[in-house]
């Protein structure tokens, strides 16, 4: 695979519409257009040419800022720091997992005698409230936005623990 040179950038390539005119005599076009609808042809055709200019405004804005090193395939600059989000398979999973752990520290802190609260509280409270909250039985007695006393919150935090 060639490495572009500065003056050719990846972009947008030819628009669907473009391909079929490219490729079918002009006598069937007519027809073509027809039976896809004027109006879905007409609308794919309007943003295909917007994103071109988009596409062709942010490669000029990163050529102007001197970020010249990418190649082909190469996020913008501005655009490489921002992950996608875990999709909710994942955070269900972590969040399970983490509930699995904060139950077994508990169920360990209850046989040695040892204070369930005192251990909860040395966890944030987004991380309790995100493991022990979300879509549980007991999110409305874990995560209330209004509690302000650590130890209440702790307590039905701990009230959510299956000993």
């Amino acid at each position: 695979m060639q490495s572009p040179d500065e003056s050719q950038v990846w972009g947008p390539g030819q628009s669907l519409w473009g391909l079929i005119a490219e490729h079918v005599s002009e006598s069937e076009l007519p027809k073509i257009y027809t039976a896809l609808g004027h109006s879905l042809v007409d609308v794919y055709t309007d943003m295909h040419t917007e994103v071109r200019e988009m596409w062709h405004k942010m490669w000029q804005e990163n050529q102007r800022s001197g970020k010249h090193g990418g190649g082909a395939g190469t996020p913008l600059p501005h655009l490489q720091g921002a992950p996608l989000v875990d999709p909710p398979a994942v955070k269900e999973l972590l969040r399970a997992e983490v509930k699995m752990l904060l139950q077994t520290l508990g169920e360990k802190a209850s046989r040695a005698g040892r204070d369930v609260e005192e251990l909860l509280h040395r966890y944030k409270p987004e991380t309790l409230n995100y493991a022990l909250g979300h879509r549980d039985r007991c999110y409305t007695n874990c995560t209330n936005p209004e509690d302000t006393d650590s130890g209440s919150r702790l307590a039905r935090a701990q009230a959510c623990f299956i000993y």
